[in-house]
């Protein structure tokens, strides 16, 4: 039926198809259909959504796994959340487009939708192959993938490029620009360096990690930090 209300204490609920229902349950399992619009609320408890589109699952202290719908919005604290393909994983968005995943003390890994925005805090981030995917983080570490034009703003932390072309990474009063883009410049305070892996590439960070891949004739200043390079040859390393 449509317009159901199911009110439970200390029980186990599955609903079917029926659409527009609103499932209230304290410290049990909840596992929805295929309805569409369907809002759970729950404490304490695990929520399986299944491929309804436009759904929503607030919980507290809990694990939400949901389905392949698009436009899902997961908003959690201290729990785990799996999208997509449910398997075990900390945050891991599907092939959704336009999902937003907001967390707190959490771990994101998306996946390879497009448009996906990430936001968290003292948190791990982990990009997949999306495009035009924006990563804001504050005390984190970052790795990006192979998604061409990748933004990047992050202080203070650890970052990791891939192979995307035209990759835009700013921190602390710094622009840098990596990747395997040709004829990339970066200015930096009292310094205009040109060098790096496609053409012309410069990494310039303070206090930071940096982790090449396989480029050749990569160029890396770094001050007071690690660095690790890949297999590429003619690299030069300059530390400080």
């Amino acid at each position: 039926g449509k317009d159901e209300t199911i009110i439970s204490k200390n029980k186990t609920i599955t609903t079917g198809s029926s659409e527009n229902e609103v499932t209230i349950t304290k410290n049990k399992t909840i596992t929805t259909g295929s309805s569409k619009n369907e809002v759970t609320i729950t404490k304490n408890k695990t929520i399986t959504t299944g491929s309804g589109k436009n759904e929503t699952n607030i919980t507290k202290k809990n694990i939400i796994t949901t389905g392949s719908g698009t436009h899902e919005t997961n908003s959690t604290k201290i729990k785990t959340i799996t999208t997509g393909s449910g398997k075990n994983k900390t945050i891991t968005t599907g092939s959704g487009k336009n999902e937003t995943n907001i967390t707190k003390n959490k771990t994101i890994t998306t996946g390879s939708g497009k448009n996906e925005t990430n936001i968290t805090k003292n948190k791990t981030i982990t990009t997949g192959s999306g495009k035009n995917e924006t990563i804001i983080t504050k005390n984190s570490t970052i790795t990006t993938g192979s998604g061409k034009n990748e933004g990047i703003v992050t202080k203070n932390k650890t970052i990791t490029t891939g192979s995307g072309n035209n990759e835009t990474i700013i921190t602390k009063n710094k622009t840098i620009t990596t990747g395997s883009g040709k004829n990339e410049e970066i200015i930096t305070k009292n310094k205009t360096i040109t060098t790096g892996s496609g053409n012309n590439e410069t990494i310039i960070t303070k206090n930071k990690t940096i982790t090449t891949g396989s480029d050749k004739n990569e160029t890396i200043i770094t001050r007071n930090t690690t660095i690790t390079t890949g297999s590429g040859k003619n690299e030069g390393i300059i530390t400080k």
